[in-house]
């Protein structure tokens, strides 16, 4: 790392230090102190992939320019409150919480698999693709999750054995990538079964399962049963069709973590690392 890289990453941490909470047992852990783990999850991406080294998760993605960080400091450089982040793209690769290193930032890539342009020449976005390929080369289990209320988006992913098993991703009252057929843990979950469809006919199905759903709500207040009853029995035979905040992180407790369960941890031995996404792949 050069002189001027260096003095980046220190101004950035150090900023984020002073203003995070917990900023002191952020400092405790750059010293080599053990750090409780914060929660997250809400309003951001992450990927949780099975190692027990954040470094060697950075290399693998290519992210040369790393400065250790406790939790706190190094989830509000990753993600920063709306307006306070600046130009700059970072992620938080955090210590292993029970085998698993998770590589946080609001400025990931997610997937899309819409075309970019038709025809001939149509392409798709690859910037998620492209992290998702290098982490999945490299580790046994690499998971992809995002969620973010305020456009209704939330996507998953996951990769095993250098295998991509399954990628989805919805905003906007829109599928945008769906991959592979629905996991098990789907399916326990009571998801959409949307079958590895290609995206138009996905929403296709997605539309037709939103419209039955509506019709049954419809008939059971007709039948007497208040709006939050309605809902509950509702529920109980299947999700929404447009998954959720609470989808994603249930989806995230199956296959690995639920990172918004992580407060009140114990500490966890090791630093975490901080870095600069590349402007060619951030979202």
């Amino acid at each position: 790392m050069n002189r001027a890289k260096g003095l980046l990453l220190a101004a950035t941490l150090a900023g984020a230090l002073c203003c995070a909470p917990g900023a002191a047992a952020d400092r405790a852990d750059d010293a080599g102190g053990a750090d409780p783990p914060l929660a997250f999850g809400h309003g951001t991406s992450w990927f949780a992939v099975r190692s027990g080294e954040p470094a060697a998760v950075a290399r693998a993605l290519g992210l040369a320019d790393t400065a250790p960080a406790g939790w706190a400091a190094g989830l509000a450089v990753a993600t920063p409150r709306p307006g306070t982040g600046g130009a700059e793209a970072w992620v938080y690769l955090s210590p292993p919480v029970d085998g698993w290193v998770f590589v946080v930032g609001s400025s990931l890539p997610y997937p899309d698999h819409r075309p970019l342009r038709s025809g001939a020449e149509a392409q798709t976005d690859m910037r998620f693709d492209h992290l998702f390929t290098a982490l999945a080369v490299k580790f046994a289990d690499v998971q992809f999750f995002g969620s973010y209320r305020a456009v209704g988006f939330g996507a998953w992913a996951r990769a095993r054995g250098m295998r991509i098993e399954r990628i989805f991703s919805y905003a906007e009252g829109e599928v945008l990538a769906n991959v592979g057929a629905q996991s098990a843990e789907e399916r326990a979950l009571k998801f959409p079964d949307l079958g590895g469809l290609p995206v138009d006919a996905a929403n296709e199905t997605l539309l037709a399962y939103a419209t039955q759903r509506a019709n049954r709500e419809e008939q059971l207040l007709a039948d007497g049963l208040d709006r939050r009853t309605a809902e509950l029995a509702l529920r109980d035979g299947g999700r929404a069709a447009a998954p959720d905040e609470a989808d994603v992180l249930d989806l995230a407790s199956a296959w690995s973590v639920d990172p918004a369960s992580l407060e009140g941890r114990a500490p966890v031995p090791g630093t975490g690392l901080i870095a600069r996404l590349p402007p060619d792949l951030r979202q």
